[in-house]
């Protein structure tokens, strides 16, 4: 699909060996690390302003706070090598951010193209948000990079070994960075079995989703042992999201305090409830919170051209990533999590969005083979 070359020229957009683009890609890297440290050294912290608390009493992955396991780890390990909290935590978030980063550069571009990598990876690096929550070392940021990894393994056409262990064994640390990577993991997985039936496939699939499974029971047996639920933790973040939907940020006497099932969230307001908020939450997501995060305006029109493209060349796994990294945030994103904008924080988007700079990337890349090919087929004598 992608060796098309054009007769006359010695340009290949697709394979070019772009060592100025990837001086750009760290260069913008570079400056978003170097920036947000300054301006966010200090600043109030979001999710893990209790995680100072949690690692002490960590034991491995598990902690007695509320913390997802992976990031509480990795701050671990920096914090015994002698680092405070608070250098530890930038270093934990800006290093996944740079993993991301590279990963785009290198790994999707040497599969999309060289092009569609480098701007992919320059408007990963450049982006305001994504420097900003790995600052906060984000757990969201952790989910995006090993979400992105477990797609860019488990989509191969070709199944091997190889690729679904790795692929089990990203998505297993997407878990155990957020739980709720299970929905985007299961409709990934779900799609390339309904994609091709053949029994290769699903082999690749029940090892990937065996070895994911294996990787995070841990966790939740931790749970279930500490607190006799093995969704405590995620299951109590839906009793706070339930509540401020109800009662927004207002004290409220009869307001519960219990964790609250998957089932019982999705049924608090009955079917009719939870299928009006996900379409709420589709338009606010697509309409307000996406382009915000997005940052850089000029970007959209890339990435439209970047799902034209993908329609065209029939590159179907990056279209359903995005769908896939979408469909858990609906009930959630129509949801005043921030009164100031009437939606949830730019965090819950961080892995939709990469995946929307990399149709960015695309988009540039196909819109230059594209110019190219009528440029040529204009300067082509007339028939006489």
């Amino acid at each position: 699909m992608f060796d098309f070359k054009i007769p006359g020229f010695n340009v290949d957009w697709r394979k070019l060996n772009l060592h100025f683009t990837s001086w750009l890609v760290f260069t913008a890297l570079s400056l978003n690390i170097i920036i947000c440290w300054i301006l966010y050294a200090k600043a109030p912290l979001g999710e893990a302003r209790s995680w100072a608390a949690a690692v002490p009493g960590a034991v491995f992955f598990y902690n007695p706070g509320f913390a997802p396991p992976l990031p509480v780890f990795a701050l671990k390990i920096l914090m015994f090598a002698g680092l405070g909290f608070r250098t530890a935590l930038m270093i934990c978030g800006f290093s996944v951010f740079s993993a991301l980063v590279i990963f785009t550069l290198f790994a999707f571009g040497k599969r999309y193209g060289s092009v569609a990598g480098s701007m992919a990876a320059l408007f990963t690096a450049a982006n305001p948000y994504f420097g900003y929550y790995a600052a906060q070392s984000s757990s969201n940021l952790y989910a995006a990079l090993f979400l992105a990894l477990f797609w860019h393994y488990n989509s191969y056409e070709v199944k091997t070994l190889k690729k679904s262990v790795f692929a089990g064994l990203f998505g297993g640390l997407a878990l155990l960075a957020r739980l709720d990577c299970a929905f985007v993991i299961a409709l990934l997985v779900l799609f390339e079995i309904i994609r091709d039936l053949r029994l290769e496939r699903i082999k690749a699939a029940a090892i990937s989703i065996s070895l994911a499974c294996l990787i995070a029971a841990p966790y939740l047996v931790y749970q279930k042992k500490q607190y006799r639920n093995s969704f405590y933790l995620q299951e109590q973040s839906l009793r706070r999201w339930a509540n401020i939907d109800k009662y927004a940020y207002k004290p409220a006497p009869d307001m519960e305090t219990e964790p609250l099932s998957l089932g019982g969230f999705v049924r608090r307001n009955g079917a009719a409830g939870f299928a009006r908020a996900a379409f709420k939450g589709l338009g606010i997501s697509l309409g307000a919170g996406l382009p915000h995060a997005c940052y850089y305006k000029f970007s959209i029109v890339l990435l439209f051209l970047g799902v034209y493209f993908a329609f065209s060349l029939k590159i179907y796994a990056l279209l359903f990533f995005f769908a896939a990294s979408l469909v858990p945030l609906l009930p959630l994103a129509a949801i005043a999590q921030v009164p100031a904008t009437g939606g949830i924080e730019p965090r819950y988007y961080l892995a939709s969005l990469w995946v929307l700079c990399a149709f960015a990337g695309l988009g540039l890349q196909e819109f230059l083979v594209w110019g190219m090919k009528e440029l040529l087929e204009r300067k082509k004598p007339a028939n006489k």
